[in-house]
């Protein structure tokens, strides 16, 4: 920028305008725009600017504003083909119109691109559409049309074997799935228009499959292996849902009215309920078997509690359990409450959790998760199972934890 500042004052000699083009100019760095900026506010007279640029929101608006913009958009078709025609009169080309189409679409929108590919394939005076598909790797429309055919009757057979002879004949199936979905494209188009839902939400899943194996395309080592894929996908049938059984009313408003009695109840009292309604929904009772399993209330529980602690082999879990106090159960979830935090510690060690839970899936031939937490001295309830009154009429909350410890650590009571 630094030499055109230099250079941009001297009057041309040839000609006379200087005409700089800067391509790409979006990348160029602040300095340099800066630069740029103070020649465009000023230009000499016989000096022209052309900026281009492929991502025009990267230039400053500074340069923008003293600029006048020209959006160049692709060339339609039938523009493309109008002037490979006029070209192939000009150069005596006998071109088919079907030829010249596929070359025009396959260029997209770019005039020097349709006209470099007309060059190359233009032989002896001639273009023929076969030889403009040999040379281009697509199938044409015929194999296109047949595909969509197959794919809308749900012939998966038939359209495996389209792709199949593709592939035996050499053709680029990546080449040939984009070439699909802009077929599929149009298709789609022309069945909103014509109020077609049904149609259009077919098409639409197949769009789907087909974006998917044409991205798979891009790494797979099999090269008909996605659009197998999409085509076994588009026949197959969704599963069809079957909807939940509807409730019977007087059963749902008998445990609605439970629910709502039990609200205004203890919270030991709730638990306790939650498992009545629990079983109401099941249509068990305490005595049945369900999945194998025996359903256990709070003071099944508590009457078993003696036979658990005997049933937990390692020391320090035995005696973390001993100093807990049940209060609430659901589902298979037991909370267990302690007012030591040494204790509460021990339960919450991974080895000791895991015999405590062994211990009473042992008992109770149900699996238990336990759920330790910090409670209160008034959430105790003596002969509900915990440590409250020992067999020699102590209290577990007398014991100092390192006469505990000790205990622990020879297996004495």
């Amino acid at each position: 920028m630094r030499d055109l500042k230099e250079k941009i004052n001297f009057a041309p000699t040839r000609a006379r305008n200087k005409v700089y083009i800067i391509d790409e100019v979006h990348m160029l760095t602040k300095e340099a725009f800066n630069a740029l900026l103070k020649t465009l506010e000023e230009p000499p007279a016989s000096v022209y600017f052309i900026l281009a640029t492929t991502e025009v929101h990267k230039v400053p608006e500074t340069i923008l504003s003293r600029c006048q913009r020209f959006d160049f958009r692709r060339i339609d078709i039938a523009t493309l083909v109008g002037r490979l025609k006029f070209i192939a009169a000009e150069e005596n080309i006998e071109a088919e119109d079907r030829a010249l189409e596929m070359i025009a679409d396959h260029a997209q929108g770019g005039m020097r691109d349709a006209i470099g590919l007309m060059e190359q394939i233009s032989t002896g005076g001639k273009l023929t559409y076969d030889n403009v598909c040999t040379v281009l790797g697509v199938s044409g429309y015929a194999s296109i049309e047949k595909l969509y055919g197959f794919l809308i009757e749900k012939n998966t057979t038939a359209a495996l074997d389209e792709i199949h002879a593709l592939y035996e004949e050499g053709f680029d199936l990546v080449n040939f799935n984009k070439n699909f979905l802009e077929y599929l494209r149009k298709r789609m188009i022309e069945s909103v228009t014509k109020n077609d839902p049904k149609l259009t939400s077919r098409i639409l899943d197949l769009v789907e499959l087909f974006g998917q194996s044409f991205e798979q395309a891009k790494h797979t080592p099999i090269a008909q292996l996605p659009l197998e894929l999409a085509v076994v996908q588009s026949g197959m049938e969704a599963p069809v849902i079957t909807p939940p059984a509807v409730p019977d009313v007087k059963v749902a408003s008998a445990v609605q009215s439970a629910e709502l009695a039990v609200s205004a109840k203890s919270p030991v009292a709730r638990a306790a309920a939650d498992i009545s309604i629990e079983r109401s929904h099941s249509g068990l009772t305490t005595s049945v078997v369900h999945s194998g399993e025996q359903i256990y209330s709070l003071d099944d529980i508590k009457v078993k509690w003696m036979k658990i602690i005997a049933a937990v082999k390692i020391p320090s879990a035995k005696q973390a359990l001993n100093q807990a106090s049940p209060v609430r159960i659901h589902h298979h979830d037991l909370t267990l409450i302690y007012t030591n935090n040494f204790y509460l510690g021990k339960v919450k060690e991974s080895t000791n959790r895991v015999e405590i839970e062994r211990a009473f899936e042992e008992v109770l031939n149900v699996p238990i998760k336990i759920i330790p937490e910090q409670g209160k001295a008034e959430d105790f309830a003596p002969g509900h199972g915990n440590s409250g009154a020992h067999g020699d009429g102590s209290t577990g909350a007398a014991h100092d934890p390192l006469a505990e410890s000790a205990m622990e650590i020879f297996g004495v009571k």
